[in-house]
C-alpha cells in the first residue's frame, strides 16, 4: 500500500472515530517543500492539510501517522462546532481552542497521545534566519526580519518597547544568522 492511501486511511478512521465519515472525502491533502520547522499544518475552513515534505522525509512512521491524525482532528473539532453553531452564533461564541479539550478528546479516541509538537531533529533542514541589528536607546540593539527592515528602510517608524526610543538604521549595516 502506498503513502498516499495510507494516509487517505487514516483520514478516514478519524473522520469514522468522530463520528464524521462523509468529511474524509472532503478533506485535501498537499505537500510542501518550504515548510521545515512544523510537520504538518491543518486550514480549517478550506479543509485541507498542509504536510512537510522535508520533516516527511526525515521522520519514521510513528510520527507521520501522529501528524496526519492531529491535523484531522483539528480540521474535525473545527467543522463539528461550525455544524452545531450554525445558525445560533453570536459574537460571544468563539471556536475550540487549537489544542483544547475537544481536539484532546478525540486526539485520545483515535488512539493517539495528544501532543502539540513533534520530536523530529529538524537542524539539517532548518533554513538559517537572517535578522538585521538596528539602533535605539538600549546597548544591544534590535534584531530585525527582512520584512521589517524593508519597512523602516521605507520611512514607518517604530519605538523601542523598552527605551522608548525610536529604532534607528545603524551607520553600518549588520547581518545576524539565527
Amino acid at each position: 500500500m502506498n503513502e498516499h492511501h495510507q494516509i487517505a486511511d487514516l483520514i478516514q478512521m478519524v473522520c469514522e472515530t468522530a463520528g464524521m465519515p462523509g468529511m474524509a472525502q472532503q478533506i485535501e491533502v498537499q505537500w510542501s517543500n518550504r515548510m521545515t520547522r512544523c510537520a504538518g499544518k491543518a486550514y480549517l475552513h478550506r479543509k485541507l492539510i498542509r504536510l512537510s515534505n522535508p520533516i516527511w522525509a526525515l521522520a519514521g512512521d510513528e510520527v507521520n501517522q501522529d501528524t496526519v491524525v492531529h491535523e484531522t482532528c483539528h480540521i474535525l473539532v473545527y467543522w463539528e462546532w461550525a455544524n452545531r453553531a450554525r445558525g445560533r452564533l453570536k459574537s460571544a461564541d468563539r471556536p475550540p481552542r487549537p489544542h483544547g479539550s475537544e481536539w484532546q478528546q478525540l486526539m485520545r479516541k483515535c488512539g493517539y497521545e495528544p501532543k502539540r509538537c513533534h520530536s523530529v531533529d529538524t537542524s539539517a533542514i532548518r533554513k538559517k534566519r537572517i535578522r538585521y541589528r538596528f539602533d535605539c536607546g538600549c546597548k544591544e540593539g534590535h534584531l530585525v526580519s527582512r520584512q521589517l527592515t524593508a519597512k523602516i528602510r521605507a520611512g514607518r517608524q517604530y519605538v523601542c518597547r523598552l527605551c522608548s526610543q525610536r529604532i534607528t538604521r545603524p551607520s553600518v549595516e549588520q547581518v545576524v544568522f539565527i
